[in-house]
């Protein structure tokens, strides 16, 4: 099985598009949070380990699924985001409390005795919801000098078609897409028909993908982690159905590509940057991005000109980068 078939395979894959793909992201925080960011927007990626503070020997240490700051015209906001598999049982609210105030802690500022502490904007993904799970929860705190509140935002998946997903650019969630068809998984297992309908249903998904990248709404690069992280996904939701795990493993296989287009990126931009330390320069980018494309033309086999797509380089740089190739 895949490298997220693991229990934290729906964290991974959640985490993975908050850290590697900011044209998934940014569209997830607009819906999510009301914002209206554009491609000018620039996301920083903030530390997701956090050590909560127990007044013990051992703090317990603890990761959120997504914790960036977000900064356009001026105006920066932090954002902490976490997936939760599992309906709501009463305790998710009371973990995203502590994960804000620790989050808060260590952005605090003090001065002439008066600490401050900003907490961060908070959403939850329900990937599985009740009818009961409410559209917003909220955190009141009471002190000695007042009381406050503040908001979590809740985004329930199954609220969401496939129709709605394209339409408001939510890419983000499409790794998740089959917890809308859960409750069927156990007909689809009796029944290939209804495989068969849910293949197709995919054919749609990646044909529209393949529309938003010739669109510019996203790269091609994050079209290639979709894929992957529907395959990831799937296989271990469906894991106990193995039918349908086999039958829609074995089509979205032949979707991904051979190599990981997600390593072959990350052991570029890596070796681009330590070339770029090596001898004293500012930037390793453009040799990360070399070091990717010649990756994906020796272990995948690609073009050039494929393996600048897949990894989303527009046409600018690959003009600047071709005669180094």
């Amino acid at each position: 099985m895949g490298e997220l078939y693991t229990e934290f395979a729906y964290d991974d894959a959640f985490r993975t598009m908050t850290v590697k793909c900011d044209d998934l992201l940014l569209p997830f925080l607009n819906y999510t949070f009301g914002e209206h960011y554009d491609k000018t927007a620039m996301v920083i990626k903030e530390a997701n380990e956090h050590l909560i503070d127990r007044g013990i020997e051992v703090n317990e240490r603890r990761i959120t699924d997504g914790l960036v700051q977000v900064s356009m015209d001026g105006v920066v906001k932090k954002y902490h985001t976490e997936c939760e598999s599992s309906s709501d049982d009463g305790t998710i609210l009371i973990r995203l409390f502590e994960y804000d105030a620790q989050i808060a802690l260590e952005d605090r500022a003090y001065n002439n005795y008066r600490l401050k502490v900003r907490f961060p904007n908070t959403a939850v993904l329900f990937l599985r919801s009740r009818r009961s799970t409410p559209e917003e929860m909220y955190v009141d705190i009471e002190t000695p000098g007042g009381g406050c509140s503040y908001p979590v935002k809740v985004v329930k998946l199954n609220e969401i078609n496939i129709d709605a997903l394209f339409d408001k650019h939510l890419y983000f969630l499409l790794p998740f897409y089959l917890f809308t068809r859960e409750s069927e998984l156990p007909l689809m297992e009796r029944n290939p028909d209804k495989v068969d309908e849910l293949l197709k249903e995919y054919d749609v998904i990646l044909s529209r993908l393949t529309e938003a990248v010739e669109n510019n709404f996203l790269s091609a690069f994050s079209r290639g982690v979709i894929i992957k992280l529907i395959k990831e996904v799937n296989e271990k939701l469906t894991n106990k159905y193995k039918n349908v795990n086999e039958r829609v493993g074995e089509y979205m296989g032949g979707k991904v590509l051979d190599i990981d287009i997600i390593k072959a990126h990350d052991e570029g931009v890596a070796e681009g940057e330590a070339r770029g330390e090596a001898r004293g320069e500012v930037r390793g980018e453009a040799k990360g991005d070399i070091s990717a494309i010649k990756n994906l033309m020796k272990n995948a086999e690609k073009t050039f000109e494929q393996a600048c797509e897949l990894l989303g380089i527009n046409k600018e740089k690959q003009n600047i980068y071709k005669n180094q190739i």
